[in-house]
């Protein structure tokens, strides 16, 4: 088994979180979820957090998390947010890990997060207006940093945890 962790990468919806609570449980790894280290090390929901200091604000902490997760000496399985892409040295510590970027159509992540859109800062306006700029925006990012790409579209996640188990190599 590699030393390396495991970071799953993708936008809202994609299911990071699903998958890598069972991809952890399959390998015997712990599992930690950015957004959520974040809330708790800020008390506040990401929604808050956005609001009352800014997206930039919301980015420095989730860079501060990101390196300290990626600094732990245990082989983790991470889900990230999906913008952990947006900042340059966000990127440049992903490159030293196993990265899988869980694309999905924009069509599969809007009906995902349509029941779950108030809590996302990112989605307010036109849900899926927002899903189709983020994809555009971030689809080269992810891209970037991925050591695999599992396409999770008609997919069930029991497959999509199937896929990333063999696409990794990891066992």
């Amino acid at each position: 088994m590699t030393a390396r962790h495991l970071v799953l990468v993708g936008l809202m919806g994609s299911g990071k979180s699903s998958v890598g609570r069972r991809v952890a449980d399959r390998l015997k790894r712990p599992f930690v979820d950015t957004d959520t280290r974040i809330e708790r090390r800020a008390g506040r929901t990401i929604r808050e957090i956005f609001a009352t200091d800014g997206e930039d604000a919301f980015r420095d902490i989730e860079a501060e998390v990101l390196a300290e997760m990626l600094s732990a000496p245990e082989p983790t399985v991470i889900a990230t947010g999906g913008g952990i892409v947006t900042r340059a040295p966000n990127r440049d510590l992903l490159a030293t890990h196993q990265v899988v970027w869980l694309r999905a159509s924009v069509d599969t992540l809007s009906i995902r997060v349509a029941s779950g859109a108030s809590r996302r800062p990112l989605l307010d306006g036109d849900p899926r207006s927002r899903l189709v700029e983020l994809d555009e925006t971030r689809r080269d990012l992810y891209r970037a940093v991925a050591s695999e790409i599992v396409d999770v579209d008609d997919r069930s996640l029991d497959e999509v945890v199937e896929v990333v188990l063999t696409a990794t190599g990891i066992r």
